[in-house]
């Protein structure tokens, strides 16, 4: 179980790039993240890892029998899936984007179309979750899709270099993203682990009792098995997000001319995105 997870970024110019993803008490501990290389990560040259690549999440569990979930922490949970859904769907567009305008290249049309592919694989798994969690889908969504693909064409116009740096800069704010849902989601398995089973029940039938916000996601019943499910997915999906970083990182992200200000204000804008869309 994570007990604390950290996240560092360093820098030497435009080529020394070296953020750090390092998760305590998993089993899988000392997460780092080079140009070249991710621990325990397969070598890649303009392809992505087959094996990932195949990798699916475990499908969804019917619902549970009992809930040990707050409400609020329930609409935290909704939050997140509903974020999550809009930031898998931007990466869709984003990778159509740049197929747009790269796609005559064949070695750059099938690095884009791997990478492409697995986000369609997250975005997938992100829409059978807002069911099974009632989540409410962001009203932002359209604009995930327009914007993301308008980034990746504009990106991709720039030059294969830049398209890469844009790659890295989203997947480097996704990677961050993750990491800090699964310390969240780790803290609430700890609570729900410390919760008697009839603390649980008193809990849920003071809950349906409550008055209940109309304009909120409709109550369903979590447990602790249901939030094992989400982190063994997120996990999941942030490793093959790392996967796409080192790739871009490997064919020319950090050569691109306009990579420092390409870097910047793609993760500053993918911050607003992932604040805007948890909230609207």
């Amino acid at each position: 179980m994570f007990a604390r997870i950290s996240v560092k970024v360093c820098r030497k110019g435009n080529k020394g790039f070296r953020p750090a993803f390092s998760a305590l008490g998993t089993g899988k501990t000392n997460w780092a993240l080079s140009p070249s290389h991710i621990v325990n990560g397969p070598s890649r040259s303009l392809t992505t890892s087959q094996t990932s690549l195949n990798q699916e999440p475990r499908s969804e569990s019917p619902a549970s029998t009992h809930s040990g979930v707050s409400e609020e922490d329930l609409q935290m949970i909704q939050k997140f899936i509903r974020v999550d859904q809009a930031g898998e769907t931007a990466a869709v567009w984003i990778y159509r984007g740049q197929m747009a305008i790269l796609g005559r290249d064949p070695q750059l049309n099938s690095l884009l179309l791997d990478m492409k592919e697995q986000e369609k694989v997250h975005l997938n798994s992100f829409n059978k979750k807002i069911g099974r969690f009632n989540a409410r889908p962001t009203v932002l969504q359209p604009i995930s899709a327009i914007g993301g693909f308008a980034l990746g064409v504009f990106t991709a116009m720039l030059g294969p270099k830049a398209a890469m740096a844009c790659t890295e800069a989203v997947e480097t704010s996704i990677g961050n993203h993750y990491n800090n849902q699964l310390r969240e989601l780790v803290h609430l398995r700890g609570k729900l682990n410390s919760q008697p089973e009839s603390a649980e029940s008193s809990l849920a039938d003071s809950e349906s009792k409550a008055p209940q916000n109309p304009y909120l996601e409709t109550r369903v019943n979590v447990s602790e098995s249901d939030i094992t499910q989400l982190m063994d997915d997120i996990k999941l999906f942030r490793d093959q997000e790392l996967e796409h970083l080192d790739t871009a990182v490997e064919n020319g992200a950090h050569s691109s001319v306009l990579y420092n200000t390409l870097s910047t204000s793609i993760q500053m804008g993918c911050k607003a995105a992932i604040y805007a869309c948890e909230r609207i």
